[in-house]
């Protein structure tokens, strides 16, 4: 099925009402988000409630997501499987979304346990591949930080006969308004058209985009930025990168600040040298 967003969602506002989100792949308890004892299953869900909190939400935002695999039961009209557009949340007010994969089910809020070995995996639903365009489509507005940590994304299609179907877009990045920041940590983008996409427009206000220890693997192309938006290269950050058997190429231009990353076995490499001159420069995007 087919929705517009967040309307269809207008019945699980609570979600917007809850600085912290349980999710795990089989719903439990109550399934109403509070703690792992009552997780929700609907992370499109609570990734929408999430995004446009309460007008008078004071604190950060965190869903905590255990380890599964989780598709989405419905799409946006523009092929999106899990859209997150942050530039609803109140105006003025410097409330970040922080996605965290990979939790074990112990331990809540600062304290909730991740185990990056297990990560939660997120893919097309197999009866929707050809429509999904991308898993997650993002949006950030001027001053707020969103970050997707402990995730495999995968937006394949099934081979067909005479050929292998193209697949889809993992992360496409729409927009990052002033001094905004979207940020990529412990995530793989593995078997997609394009493992991370960047639009025109994304980061022309000046947003930034940080990936830290972050894989574009088996795709065919890892990291692309839109042709028409050059500088926008100089607004991203990669720190500890690896792009692997990426068929066409690792990155389709380089990143002027990348640390400590390795490319190897893509079509073409574009990976700047690494500057050995660089570990401070590297150390200050770990917190």
């Amino acid at each position: 099925p087919i929705d517009i967003g967040f309307y269809e969602y207008q019945y699980i506002s609570r979600f917007s009402t809850m600085p912290q989100i349980y999710v795990a792949e089989q719903r439990a308890g109550r399934g109403t988000g509070d703690n792992w004892e009552n997780a929700t299953d609907d992370l499109r869900g609570a990734i929408i409630g999430a995004a446009h909190p309460e007008q008078n939400a004071k604190e950060d935002r965190t869903i905590y997501v255990k380890h599964g695999h989780y598709v989405s039961p419905s799409l946006n009209q523009d092929g999106t499987a899990f859209p997150i557009h942050t530039s609803n949340l109140p105006s003025g007010k410097q409330l970040n979304l922080t996605i965290k994969g990979s939790c074990t089910g112990i331990g809540l809020g600062s304290k909730a346990v991740q185990n990056f070995s297990q990560p939660s995996y997120i893919a097309a639903h197999p009866q929707m591949t050809a429509q999904t365009k991308q898993l997650f489509d993002i949006s950030v507005n001027s001053g707020k930080r969103l970050t997707l940590e402990g995730f495999s994304m995968t937006n394949a299609k099934p081979e067909k006969e005479g050929g292998t179907a193209v697949s889809g877009t993992a992360v496409k990045l729409t927009k990052v308004a002033k001094d905004g920041q979207m940020a990529l940590r412990q995530v793989a983008l593995r078997g997609n058209r394009v493992g991370m996409e960047v639009g025109k427009n994304a980061l022309q206000e000046g947003g930034k985009l940080l990936a830290v220890n972050t894989l574009f693997a088996d795709n065919q192309t890892g990291l692309a930025f839109d042709e028409q938006a050059p500088i926008s290269v100089n607004h991203a950050t990669l720190v500890n990168t690896t792009f692997a058997n990426n068929q066409t190429a690792d990155m389709n231009t380089a990143v002027p600040a990348t640390y400590n990353s390795v490319a190897w076995n893509n079509g073409r490499n574009h990976m700047p040298k690494d500057d050995p001159h660089a570990a401070a420069e590297e150390r200050k995007y770990y917190n």
